[in-house]
């Protein structure tokens, strides 16, 4: 059987089966002139035996995108029933140097510097000049504002001249057509992509013919298009010209601040309207567009005069094209680098506005037309994501050189010319060329994934009741090659399964930024980024062993439909901050076990339907600072079994309409400071007794008091796991002084802080009054022997350096062992271990004595010790220790706070014969207590040379002096131990 390798260029199949149209490496041509992609058979997917592959039964078909590299064999002798068994990661390349173009199409290619139609004639300016590529009409010069492009031999591009067929376009479209790709060029807009993108835009606005603005319309039109003119006003205006009616008299009202609003499109007056309606390629309306791209056109050296000559976008051809491409440039974000996509269309389409569905299906139409080929150039890559995003000049100009080129690569062959290639040009990702295909969380690297993101948007400091707040935790993202198994869709979906050691996490990440993660503790985190629901169709439970905290930002409403119970078996204290309101529709039965204390700020009022019944088995009393008023609509009944006492310490008043009566079983006693009055003339005084009511009280007994229990309980209080903190290698670029001084690390200081000098947090722990004292005589440590090491070009991670530590435990599984060049000096495989070994027996050995055997992603899986090893034997080009084998990174396991870590890095500094050691702290807040995200660490290097012994503190990668003062870069050596 013969197997082929070859390239995905189409995977729209029309039978949905999951096939793909593949270009065979050794079979097919990768000119599409001679084998277009379209001529290429069919390839069905092989399946696993995991999928049934039958009636929608296991897994879709669907994962290779154009572009993809993959493994094909036939099913017949001819072949041509290829078959796709799997796919081929890589490191993807650009495309060296260009490629010739054939011109044979009409089409518009610079010759010699001048752009030159295929006819031969060479295209000129509105005064005759010839347009040089890269140079601006006006002054034949370069650009005020040189955009970054690519090679002027890559951007060689044919594009059609000819208006499409059946366009409905005038013979006048070619010099249109002409003029705006002559316009891109001079504001550089150069790859094909942005000149077709204004093409098809154009010609849906105006057909490749700078028109005016029709001002005509029948009144259901008219109504259309101003949907706020009444009735009056649309019979008014229709059929405009027909009354007589000017262009300017019409927009003057329809476009005036008086009809449509102040400063409508930035028109101050109504005559404003009359002056600047749509004209042009794209149909430029409004004073302010009219200013903002004179101004943007003056500022690239072009002459234009919009402003005072509006009628120059219908009368000179190409200041309407020009004004058209600065228009597409300035409303496109990120146009420096989108203009190499397919996807610029789609953006320049909408910064255009929204069109009907004629109208916009007729701009992708004439788009697709002068771009040419098959394929699906206008539906990939419409929004920046977070594994491609949109970057500007600045940006670009930043970025790396392997990654500047993938940036800038002019794509737009792919489609027409190109085979072996994506033809919408998408794929592979720009952001990910020169790089491996293995998706980057997978590898173990965390810049340029979703996290970005994740951690913009982690919510802090979020309050709960009781004035506590709690804190979303940072993702415990600590990922080993190779033990991190990634699914990533091409819109941004990710699913992740690590097992990497003490990093066992797992994350449901959806694009829009919505995930769940559960961390090496089994915590769980759910974010959710839009509407959450949650529907149980029979019963829900829910567990909580330790405590509930429930925030809500807004309004919080609950129905139950059936009875509710509610039992709190502690303590229970509700504090309602506004008004509140109690409805309750039936009976309310309140039982106290204890005193029962109400207080109000107010007045206190209670309002029966029937009585009002209060009963004390002691004393009641009722006090009053003013008077007490009782008032009953028919009798009142007082009965005491002991002593009645009225007094009063002013007048004291009876009166009743009918009869008093006074009745006691033992004294009655009346007493008066001053007058004591009765009326009794309306009744009979000493009467009646026999008929007075009897006092009535009601017992409340619905809820027995027996029925509750007090019960002190003790609930269960857990503070939050700490999930592991992040590697931090990435982060951590310059570790030390030395690597600070480097020209990489000078760069990367003037890139991180501002301020010539920083003042760290107040109370430091380990910050030292004296300066580091370089010692004299090199220390040295143990000596190893390494004769093993020099016999021997294989080194397992079961390989012993010392007693207790073998390479597994410096060197992580992704880490290549091989000969290095650092800093100028080659470091063979052997030499690295050789320090690997030094280092391990001098400084390891030591730490294990002290605190006992390590955990973490350097240790087997199995081992929990009390401190773990975070960074030993690492890749890199800059002129760290650990690229030598000599440093590593420790901390506690689990981190503990920066004063245990300073006294741990004083034992250290006592105990080991170090070169240089580093106590590091990443992001302490107010007083040095750990801020979001802190993580601390110490570095600790060996040299085989001799070790001078420099002990110094770091705060967020600067180095600290005795006062606690920070200058990025700067030695500011101290002893931390010493106090």
């Amino acid at each position: 059987m013969q197997l082929y390798t070859g390239v995905v260029e189409n995977r729209q199949d029309p039978l949905k089966l999951g096939r793909c149209q593949v270009r065979v490496v050794g079979l097919h041509t990768d000119d599409k002139s001679l084998l277009p992609t379209e001529d290429l058979p069919w390839a069905y997917p092989m399946q696993p035996v995991t999928s049934a592959a039958i009636s929608g039964i296991g897994s879709s078909p669907t994962g290779p995108v154009p572009g993809s590299w993959v493994v094909i064999m036939f099913r017949d002798e001819d072949q041509q029933q290829p078959v796709m068994l799997g796919t081929i990661g890589g490191i993807p390349q650009t495309k060296s140097g260009a490629r010739a173009i054939d011109d044979s199409n009409e089409s518009i290619i610079p010759q010699d510097g001048v752009l030159t139609s295929s006819d031969g004639s060479v295209v000129t300016d509105a005064s005759g000049n010839p347009i040089k590529t890269g140079t601006n009409a006006a002054n034949n010069s370069a650009p005020k504002e040189t955009p970054v492009t690519a090679p002027v031999a890559a951007v060689s591009i044919d594009i059609p001249t000819t208006p499409p067929p059946r366009s409905g376009a005038t013979n006048a479209a070619r010099a249109g057509i002409v003029a705006l790709i002559a316009a891109c060029e001079q504001v550089g807009l150069t790859t094909k992509y942005a000149k077709c993108a204004l093409l098809g835009i154009a010609g849906g606005e105006s057909k490749w013919v700078p028109q005016k603005e029709s001002f005509s319309y029948n009144p259901v039109r008219l109504k259309q298009i101003f949907s706020s003119a009444d009735t009056d006003t649309v019979e008014k205006y229709a059929y405009a010209n027909k009354k007589g009616m000017s262009r300017e008299d019409f927009f003057s009202f329809f476009y005036g601040p008086s009809f449509r609003g102040k400063n409508f499109l930035g028109n101050k007056i109504d005559s404003d309207g009359g002056k600047y309606y749509g004209r042009g390629f794209i149909q430029l309306t409004g004073r302010g567009n009219y200013e903002r791209y004179q101004k943007l056109g003056t500022a690239a050296g072009l002459n234009i005069d919009i402003v005072n000559n509006p009628d120059s976008l219908d009368e000179d051809l190409y200041t309407s094209a020009l004004v058209a491409a600065i228009y597409i440039k300035d409303r496109v974000k990120g146009w420096e680098r989108l203009m190499y996509e397919p996807g610029f269309f789609q953006a320049a389409k909408n910064a255009v506005g929204v069109n009907s569905p004629d109208i916009a299906q007729a701009k992708q139409n004439y788009y697709e037309y002068f771009l040419g080929g098959s394929g699906d150039p206008v539906s990939t890559n419409k929004n920046a994501t977070a594994s491609e995003p949109n970057l500007t000049k600045e940006e670009i100009a930043a970025a790396p050189a392997d990654k500047k080129e993938a940036y800038t690569e002019d794509r737009s062959m792919n489609s027409t010319q190109l085979g072996f290639t994506d033809p919408s040009g998408k794929y592979p990702l720009r952001d990910h060329m020169n790089e491996s295909d293995t998706n980057r969380l997978a590898r173990g690297v965390i810049d340029g994934t979703c996290f970005k993101f994740k951690d913009a948007t982690r919510k802090q400091n979020i309050p709960v009741a009781g004035g506590a707040r709690w804190s979303q935790p940072l993702s415990s993202y600590n990922t080993v090659y190779p033990y991190n198994k990634v699914m990533e869709t091409e819109s941004g979906h990710l699913m992740e399964f690590d097992d990497s050691p003490d990093g066992e996490r797992f994350h449901l990440y959806h694009r829009k930024g919505t995930f769940l993660e559960i961390d090496p503790n089994g915590s769980q985190t759910n974010f959710i980024v839009g509407d959450g629901y949650q529907i149980v169709l029979r019963n829900n439970n829910i567990y909580v062993v330790g405590t509930a905290n429930l925030t809500v930002g807004g309004n919080i409403k609950i129905l139950c439909q059936g009875d509710a119970k509610i039992e709190v078996e502690g303590r229970s204290n509700i504090q309602l901050k506004g008004d509140a309101e109690l409805g309750i529709a039936g009976d309310l039965d309140m039982t106290v076990g204890g005193d029962y204390q109400l207080k109000v700020g107010g007045a206190y009022t209670v309002d029966s339907g029937t009585s009002v019944s209060v009963k004390a088995a002691e004393n009641f009393n009722i006090d009053a600072a003013q008077g007490i008023s009782a008032h009953s609509g028919v009798d009142i009944n007082m009965m005491s079994e002991g002593k009645t006492n009225l007094q009063a310490n002013g007048s004291f008043n009876v009166k009743t309409n009918s009869a008093l009566s006074l009745e006691t079983k033992n004294d009655l006693n009346i007493l008066a400071a001053g007058n004591f009055a009765m009326d009794y003339t309306r009744g009979d005084f000493g009467n009646g007794a026999s008929g007075a009511g009897d006092a009535e009280v009601v017992l409340v007994d619905s809820v027995q008091l027996s029925q509750l229990d007090l019960i002190n309980a003790v609930a269960p209080e857990f503070g939050n796991l700490e999930p592991p903190e992040r590697s931090f290698e990435d982060v951590a670029k310059f570790e030390t002084p030395d690597e600070w001084e480097t020209p990489a690390g000078q760069a990367e200081k003037e890139k991180q802080y501002d301020n010539p000098t920083y003042k760290s947090p107040e109370n430091i722990p380990g910050v030292a009054q004296e300066s580091a004292i370089l010692v004299p005589n090199l220390i040295k440590g143990k000596d190893v022997d390494t004769a093993d090491i020099y016999s021997r070009s294989d080194f397992p991670p079961s390989y012993k350096l010392s007693k207790n530590f073998s390479v597994a435990h410096l060197v992580e599984p992704s880490v290549i062992l091989q000969d290095v060049t650092v800093a100028g000096q080659l470091f063979k495989k052997q030499d690295i271990i050789a320090n690997l070994a030094y280092l391990a027996e001098n400084i390891c050995e030591p730490i294990y004595e002290l605190l006992g055997p390590t955990s973490g992603k350097f240790a087997p899986q199995s081992s929990k010790g009390a401190w773990c090893i975070n960074s030993g034997l690492r890749n890199g080009t800059n002129n760290s220790d650990h690229n030598k084998g000599r440093a590593i990174d420790i901390r506690y396991n689990p981190k503990r706070s920066f004063e245990d870590m300073w006294k741990l890095a004083a034992q250290l500094e006592k105990i080991l014969p170090y070169n240089q050691i580093i106590l590091e702290y990443r992001k302490p807040g107010a007083n040095f207590n750990p801020g979001p995200g802190w993580m601390n660490w110490i570095h600790i290097s060996y040299s085989l040379e001799g070790n001078k012994k420099m002990a110094f503190t770091m705060i967020d990668d600067k180095s600290v002096d005795a006062s606690g003062n920070v200058a990025p870069g700067s030695r500011g050596l101290f002893l931390f131990g010493s106090n």
